[in-house]
């Protein structure tokens, strides 16, 4: 799936390209964020329809998802775009409510329902240390990621996600970030520089 999404996550379209599965097409918002695409940002974030979750990771061993670049990146705008979206607001309705709803009530991700075939053990004295199990029907189906984890979704909810350990330990660490992006995120998710502090010593 990641080697199929390389091929146009540098495309500069403005287009959703909806491929295979929600899935893959949640690599969209990170397809984005490469492309520093606010059109295209826009369309991941309002379509529920096709995209199942804005917080994917970008692969199974790069564990980071488009709020993860868009904050190492000091992509402000889109940043804010995201965790401040323009909404209307109905009679009897918050802007809270209306925003935690976009994050959250989306399309979901179909479960697989294709039994696991056992290809069997070897015993250690085979190789001289123990081999993994490997299942046949992953192994067809995705190749080498057979042996890896399935791209799993980050907290759907972004403003949780932002204020979690990854994300915060991710945005110190990075040699790009700039005061900008601290204050971008702390204008518009509150409680955050609360978090921030304690965090601070882990990037000195």
């Amino acid at each position: 799936m990641l080697a199929k999404y390389d091929m146009y996550k540098n495309q500069p379209s403005h287009e959703l390209i909806n491929d295979d599965s929600v899935r893959m097409t949640n690599l969209n918002a990170i397809r984005a964020v490469f492309t520093n695409d606010l059109a295209l940002m826009s369309k991941v974030f309002y379509d529920k329809k096709h995209i199942s979750t804005l917080n994917a990771t970008i692969s199974p061993d790069v564990n980071l998802t488009a709020l993860d670049f868009l904050a190492m990146r000091n992509q402000t705008k889109m940043l804010e775009m995201i965790i401040a979206p323009e909404i209307s607001i109905e009679l009897h309705e918050t802007y809270d409510t209306l925003r935690q709803n976009i994050y959250t009530q989306r399309t979901e991700i179909s479960p697989e329902f294709m039994d696991k075939v056992d290809t069997g053990m070897c015993s250690e004295r085979t190789f001289g240390f123990k081999v993994a199990a490997v299942q046949m029907s992953r192994g067809n189906k995705q190749g080498n990621n057979a042996f890896i984890q399935d791209v799993i979704s980050k907290e759907s909810n972004i403003h949780n996600y932002v204020k979690g350990n990854q994300f915060i330990e991710n945005l110190l660490a990075s040699p790009l970030t700039t005061k900008d992006t601290l204050l971008a995120i702390h204008r518009n998710v509150p409680g955050f520089n609360k978090l921030l502090y304690p965090k601070i010593s882990f990037a000195i």
